[in-house]
This record gives C-alpha cells, structure tokens and sequence, in this order.
C-alpha cells in the first residue's frame, strides 16, 4: 500500500496548473517539480504556526465545517485575494 501523504501529494502536484515562461528559444509552458511543490506546502504549514490558526479555526462560525474544508477555504480566499 502506498504513503497516503505521499499519494495525496502526488494528486495535488499533477492537478496543480504549469505556467508560461519566455526563454530566448521561445515560449515554454513549465511546472513546479515535485520537490518544489512540497517545499511550497511545507513553508506554508511551517507559517501556520505564526498566523494562529488555531484562533482562526476556534472563531470558525460553520459548525458543519472540518479544518480541513476551512482551511481550504483560507487557502482559497487568501489566493484570490492576491490576485485581485
């Protein structure tokens, strides 16, 4: 049976959309690699911690809700956000 860390990981990484870069031969379309996109989660779980999401989780209204759909919800909304 395989790591279901690893193979949630693994999920997350192939969904996870490529991106367009000009190079002087032209443009080509990239993807962050595996080990990237873990670094990336990891970082943000690592400032977690600093952001209280505890208090977060605690002023949380839905009680319909896991922590897992909230934080995906901040997730979300924090990635909006930033591109606004």
């Amino acid at each position: 049976m395989t790591n279901p860390i690893r193979a949630a990981l693994e999920e997350a990484w192939h969904e996870s959309p490529s991106f367009l870069v000009d190079l002087p031969q032209g443009r080509v379309r990239q993807s962050l690699s595996l080990e990237e996109f873990a670094k990336g989660i990891h970082d943000f779980l690592r400032a977690l911690k600093d952001a209280d999401f505890i208090k977060l989780l605690a002023a949380e209204s839905d009680p319909n809700k896991g922590w897992r759909d909230i934080l995906a919800d901040y997730v979300l909304a924090a990635a909006k956000e930033e591109r606004e």
